[in-house]
């Protein structure tokens, strides 16, 4: 289980949303396929009880109508003794005798069940009796022979007609019966029915909702632990520790996240190490595009040169110094000169000290206004069109529902027809078909109740489809988010200017500090030849020396290691 939880949380969204989708058209198609069960097992009771007892109770009926009215026409013609009519009812009776086995093989036809068969035997063989005494009797009327014919009719066809119009009863009396007890068992089984679609549909929607909230929970869990992370970070809160280890979207957002943490946690280490004085620091540059660590790789080696250059002018003015110890007064206005250089380049050092410091600040600041930006803007993107993706998918399987709830509308329909046909045939059948009247009744109400339940999941589609095109609005804003996010960028930009203008300065300002220098040195030379007036001046030049030495001795260089210890050999 463990195993299948691990491979689900590394599937990508877009396979999770499609999975939880499928899920619940799986769920459509078990309400729907039962839905479908129930109305085919209702519409084949409905055919069984149509053509098992309505039909035969229409044929037995048809027949005895025809039989009643084939005996009226014999006791007319025999009570008339009208020759001339002789022919007329002939033909009539021959009518009815062809309509009576027409109707008597109709029902043959519809016969299913042992006791059904007797019954219709027995009818069968009275007729066939009767039907030949008829047509004997018919002989006897056209010949004129009416006493011959009505004994016939009265004493040897009376067994058989009496067996006949008996038979016809029975079997009447049979498919009433047996079309009350199949009345009765559909009753039932469209009550079953309506249970199984009830139950099912509300399993169905459970499973829905659970199935939504579970797979909501998998996705906004993990982005607000990242969005609670980026706030932490957005606060300079560098000790953020990796909760999140899937291999998805998300697990791939969080390892971005991630790097972009310890890329932070590196440069601010590496500025600490920097304003400790410690410029012996390696700065990793990360790719062409990291310019602050492109800057702070440049700012590195300046400070390096600068340092060095300090030394080895702190060097060059404690030999001076000690070269005009014995100089004479004479070396006083060059000391004052050389003092104010001094001050000057003291003041130049301490700019530059300070507009260095600004410019890691704000190369500090522009980095990570540049790495939050571009890595939010990219995921955003991505999900941006992922959603997008999903809300296409959702739409067509809409469309397929929609498609799915016509087929069942069309079923509903046809009931509701089958319905209607079954209450004609109920009226037609008079007494006899009430009870199935109340069936077919009960069937076209059933069909009502399908075609409004397929209105209403239709307009719970219709609703699903408006909630997607809000997804999408939701989405174009998310887009124009992406835009002012471009504009951030834009910003950081303007922030890296300013770092280029400050390095600008900074470059100035050395520019000044050689400048103190060479005037310095030019001093220097001055005061060498005139050695001997400088004594008071080379003791405050030499306190000055020392006071630099001390000033730059907390500086580490790459190329000279600690600047104390080189000072102190110099």
């Amino acid at each position: 289980m463990s195993k299948l939880r691990e491979s689900y949380n590394n599937l990508k969204l877009s396979a999770k949303l499609i999975l939880g989708f499928l899920f619940i058209a799986f769920l459509c198609a078990v309400v729907g396929g039962v839905g479908l069960y129930s109305i085919s097992r209702i519409s084949a009771a409905d055919n069984l009880l149509y053509e098992g007892n309505t039909l035969g109770i229409k044929s037995a009926d048809d027949a005895a109508i025809y039989y009643q009215r084939l005996k009226y026409n014999l006791a007319e013609i025999i009570m008339l003794k009208d020759d001339s009519l002789a022919d007329e009812y002939a033909g009539n009776i021959n009518a009815f005798i062809e309509t009576i086995d027409t109707d008597l093989a109709a029902y043959e036809e519809d016969i299913i069940t042992e006791e059904d068969r007797q019954l219709f035997d027995a009818v069968n063989t009275s007729w066939g009796t009767f039907k030949s005494y008829v047509q004997q009797a018919v002989g006897y009327i056209q010949s004129g022979q009416y006493k011959k014919a009505e004994k016939l009719l009265l004493e040897d066809a009376k067994e058989s007609g009496d067996a006949m119009r008996d038979g016809l009863t029975k079997l009447m009396e049979y498919n009433s019966r047996n079309a009350g007890i199949r009345a009765e068992s559909n009753a039932r089984l469209a009550n079953e029915s309506k249970i199984l679609m009830v139950a099912f549909m509300a399993a169905g929607i459970i499973l829905a909702v659970v199935t939504g909230i579970w797979l909501s929970r998998r996705i906004t869990v993990p982005i607000r632990r990242i969005a609670a992370a980026a706030e932490r970070l957005a606060l300079g809160d560098t000790e953020i520790h990796r909760t999140i280890y899937t291999k998805d979207e998300i697990g791939q957002m969080a390892d971005s996240f991630s790097k972009v943490i310890d890329s932070t946690k590196e440069q601010a280490e590496t500025i600490e190490r920097i304003a400790d004085g410690d410029l012996t620091v390696d700065v990793r540059i990360r790719s062409d595009k990291d310019l602050l660590g492109q800057k702070l790789a440049q700012m590195v080696r300046n400070l390096n040169r600068l340092v060095r250059d300090i030394m080895t002018a702190a060097d060059q003015v404690s030999a001076g110094a000690r070269q005009i110890a014995d100089s004479s007064v004479q070396l006083s206005q060059g000391a004052t000169e050389q003092a104010s250089s001094i001050e000057e380049l003291t003041a130049s050092i301490e700019e530059v000290a300070s507009q260095t410091k600004s410019n890691a600040e704000s190369a500090s600041h522009a980095n990570k206004a540049a790495e939050e930006v571009k890595n939010y803007a990219a995921v955003v993107s991505r999900h941006i069109q992922e959603m997008l993706d999903a809300m296409t998918k959702i739409s067509e399987s809409s469309g397929n529902v929609g498609k799915i709830i016509k087929v069942i509308d069309d079923i509903a329909f046809q009931t509701n027809i089958l319905a209607l046909n079954a209450a004609v045939e109920a009226a037609r059948a008079g007494a006899a078909g009430k009870g199935f009247a109340v069936v077919a009744e009960e069937v076209r109400n059933l069909a009502a109740r399908s075609a409004e339940a397929v209105k209403n999941t239709t307009a719970y589609i219709e609703d699903s489809i408006k909630k997607i095109e809000d997804g999408s609005r939701i989405a174009s804003e998310t887009a124009e988010a992406v835009g002012r996010i471009i504009k951030d960028v834009d910003a950081v930009s303007n922030l890296m200017k300013e770092i280029n203008a400050a390095s600008n300065e900074q470059a100035a300002a050395i520019a000044q500090i050689n400048e103190g220098i060479s005037l310095v040195s030019q001093v220097v030379q001055e005061n060498s030849a005139t050695s001997e007036e400088s004594a008071a001046a080379s003791e405050e030049l030499s306190s000055q020396a020392e006071s630099l030495k001390q000033m730059v001795a907390a500086f580490k260089t790459k190329s000279t290691g600690d600047s104390a210890a080189l000072l102190k050999a110099g």
